[in-house]
């Protein structure tokens, strides 16, 4: 009997299955097609092949985006109620097309599970912001402008003057 029990410890032992994730952060700028990678390092897992699922998460809430399965175009799919048109590269990438400064709302954090089935799942979070550089008019002709400093502290009186 005890040789049992020690044996079934030895069997916990050698089965014990680790996911590391390696995420980093994304940024994307408006109009854009950003590419999230989900990743991850797992040992213990050898022939398993892994269900990746995506959340955006807001608050203590999340909502499922897209779930996808390697090599089996049955079990990937967006999830239901999704507005936008997302979708999903071969490595299980996340997909965001031609983002917009509303995304920073709806995706700013990102979670990335991976479930090894009854060998065990993890997760991982990211933040993800869209950005957009300023629309500046170009400077099409030089002139002087004189802007008045002046205050009623016992300062100097300043004169600035900006030549463009």
């Amino acid at each position: 009997m005890k040789l049992q029990v020690f044996l079934g410890f030895l069997f916990i032992a050698k089965c014990s299955a680790e996911i590391n994730f390696m995420l980093a952060n994304a940024t994307a700028e408006v109009g854009s097609d950003a590419t999230i990678p989900c990743t991850y390092e797992a040992t213990g897992f050898e022939g398993m092949v892994p269900t990746l699922r995506w959340y955006a998460k807001k608050g203590a809430a999340r909502t499922r985006l897209y779930v996808f399965v390697q090599d089996d175009d049955t079990r990937t799919f967006k999830a239901s109620g999704v507005p936008r048109n997302l979708s999903i590269e071969t490595d299980g990438s996340l997909i965001i097309p031609g983002v917009n400064l509303a995304d920073n709302a709806d995706f700013s954090q990102l979670i990335c599970e991976v479930d090894f089935g009854a060998g065990g799942s993890a997760e991982g979070v990211l933040d993800f912001s869209v950005y957009a550089f300023p629309n500046t008019e170009p400077v099409t002709e030089r002139f002087a402008s004189e802007f008045d400093m002046s205050t009623t502290l016992p300062i100097p009186r300043q004169f600035v003057h900006f030549i463009t």
